[in-house]
């Protein structure tokens, strides 16, 4: 570990950062909430976006259903992006929650998917 001393797996990596407080570990009960309800959108997403191909006359209330879930699917995944920064993250066998490499291995890693 950054002492010298070696890291016993499942140990979490830390800093004094103020940021630190944010960082919310993988496996909290939080993350596993929120990586539910990702499921759930994303199967919402998954079945609706590809009939937006077909131009279906609605009435008046079912626009208001999609433009109301468009609103709450498009504003869940851009606070899914913020999550995803403030997510620490399992490597090599220590749960990573460093605020600096939690930013970047998710720059590096899903981000780019993700915008």
């Amino acid at each position: 570990g950054p002492d010298g001393k070696p890291q016993r797996a499942g140990e979490s990596l830390t800093s004094t950062s103020r940021l630190q407080r944010l960082i919310t570990r993988p496996s909290s009960p939080k993350r596993i909430v929120w990586d539910f309800l990702s499921v759930m959108v994303m199967s919402y997403d998954l079945m609706v976006i590809p009939l937006q191909v077909f131009d279906m006359d609605s009435v008046e209330t079912a626009m208001n259903w999609e433009a109301l879930m468009s609103l709450i699917t498009t504003s869940f995944w851009s606070c899914d992006i913020l999550m995803s920064f403030l997510s620490g993250y399992h490597d090599g066998g220590l749960i990573e929650m460093r605020p600096k490499r939690v930013c970047f291995h998710y720059l590096r890693t899903w981000f780019p998917i993700d915008v």
